[in-house]
């Protein structure tokens, strides 16, 4: 039943929002199977963990669990939300948690892990031929990329981004440890990359290289596994110049610019980050430095989100470019 549970989370995640919010396709319902599944999963966890005493879990999870428990409860009862606020805040905050305790109490045998993976990789790699689509057909007449997202939803070339450079690092550790060859490897950091070339994602050009140099440090008393990286290197060198002749012959006719003259070009980047990252930080900082405790626990979890039902708009939502998560937990979140 979990197993099965796991997989339905995985194809909604993938899809759902996609298909809602994009086509308009099926009802809105189907965009919460994750919280449903979550749900169930908090009361298997109890059940397994209280009840029946199975599992094992390290103390020092229980003091995190319990620490940012305390905090999205304390921020709750000083800020006084309403009741469908707070289960609009609690549903973002707290629904990741049973999945993250899962493990401790669920045997994921080779079997299952596999069957999760393949099922995965194989999601993952449709995430190329619908970005091609997207990129020369459905939204061919645009000059941003921020609409090729692939299956992840509404306006999530980001998100795509981040995720697939994600799984690009689960690649390369299941490389380094002999779970997959070379070849194999190569071939799917390609699929899994592309998409982020037809979506021109700025940060893909830093997150890359991080990707590849990142695990020579947690390699370097393994000689085996250093060699390994030398190939890897190799491959990010060609990745990061295919993206730069890609991203350069689709921007400097555009915007009169290629990826290196951007970050090169201090004011541009500076006015980047400003406009469309830091701002929104600043903003909720501002905000909530106005009271010392919304400073060090926000103004509650939920109280800064907008919701399709006005009944949960939380009372510090505003359609200002705001970094919900910091307006929401402060400092301390």
């Amino acid at each position: 039943m979990v197993q099965i549970l796991l997989i339905l989370t995985i194809v909604s995640i993938f899809f759902f929002d996609w298909f809602f919010f994009v086509y308009n396709l099926g009802s809105r319902l189907m965009t919460w199977i994750p919280e449903f599944v979550s749900i169930y999963l908090a009361g298997y966890v109890i059940v397994r963990f209280g009840v029946e005493r199975t599992g094992a879990l390290h103390s020092k999870y229980f003091v995190f669990i319990l620490a940012y428990l305390t905090h999205i409860a304390f921020g709750l009862v000083y800020n006084e939300p309403k009741i469908g606020v707070v289960v609009a805040g609690l549903r973002i905050y707290l629904k990741f948690l049973p999945f993250f305790l899962l493990p401790a109490i669920f045997e994921l045998t080779r079997k299952r892990y596999f069957v999760l993976v393949w099922m995965t990789t194989c999601l993952i790699i449709l995430q190329f031929p619908v970005t091609l689509y997207q990129k020369f057909i459905e939204y061919a007449g645009m000059a941003s990329g921020d609409r090729i997202g692939g299956t992840l939803g509404f306006h999530t070339s980001g998100t795509l981004s981040i995720f697939l450079c994600m799984a690009t690092g689960m690649v390369l550790s299941h490389y380094l440890r002999d779970f997959l060859k070379f070849r194999q490897m190569f071939m799917l950091m390609g699929l899994f990359l592309a998409p982020t070339v037809l979506n021109e994602t700025k940060v893909t050009f830093v997150v890359v290289p991080l990707l590849f140099v990142i695990p020579v440090f947690f390699s370097v008393r393994d000689r085996g596994r250093v060699q390994k990286m030398f190939p890897l290197l190799a491959g990010m060198g060609v990745f990061l110049l295919v993206f730069k002749l890609i991203y350069d012959s689709q921007s400097q006719g555009r915007w009169g610019y290629g990826i290196l003259d951007f970050f090169m070009d201090t004011d541009q980047l500076t006015r980047y980050l400003e406009l469309s990252r830091f701002h929104a930080i600043r903003e909720a900082i501002a905000f909530v430095s106005n009271d010392p405790i919304h400073f060090f626990l926000g103004v509650g979890v939920g109280n800064a989100h907008d919701s399709f039902d006005p009944a949960m708009n939380g009372a510090y939502a505003t359609s200002q470019f705001e970094d919900v998560a910091a307006k929401s937990t402060g400092l301390s979140g």
